[in-house]
């Protein structure tokens, strides 16, 4: 695990304890909505367990307006396609991910993920592009 947050961060240039954050974000995300088996699969391979059960991070007092609006708009639009995307990236940015960073997390994500754990990753992300609207 700690060599996946690693690699992620350098790649991004950013603080190795929001990757950790991030991540703890997509996989709790991800966990509802993934087949099962795949799901854990990537979860053994990547050494990803304990992230699935450190608390979900939340915004700072008063929080940021992007990050706030983005919540209230992904409430507003539904439980999936755009609402539920808009509402992950919410949460992405309340663990501290840049707004501007996140399609480069997703990219160091899944490069990361399908050099360890191949198949399982794709089928785990196949899942998600009906959940997430991609």
């Amino acid at each position: 695990m700690e060599m996946l947050i690693a690699a992620i961060a350098a790649k991004l240039n950013l603080p190795q304890p929001i990757i950790r954050k991030a991540l703890s974000v997509v996989l709790q995300q991800a966990r509802p909505h993934a087949p099962a088996d795949a799901f854990q699969s990537v979860v053994d391979k990547l050494g990803v367990a304990p992230l699935l059960e450190e608390p979900a991070p939340e915004a700072p007092a008063g929080g940021s307006l992007m990050s706030g609006l983005l919540g209230k708009a992904g409430d507003l639009m539904g439980k999936g396609g755009t609402g539920k995307l808009l509402s992950v990236a919410s949460s992405l940015q309340a663990a501290g991910l840049p707004m501007d960073r996140i399609p480069d997390f997703g990219r160091a994500l899944r490069e990361e993920g399908e050099a360890a754990a191949g198949d399982d990753f794709r089928t785990v992300s196949d899942a998600l592009k009906g959940v997430f609207g991609r």
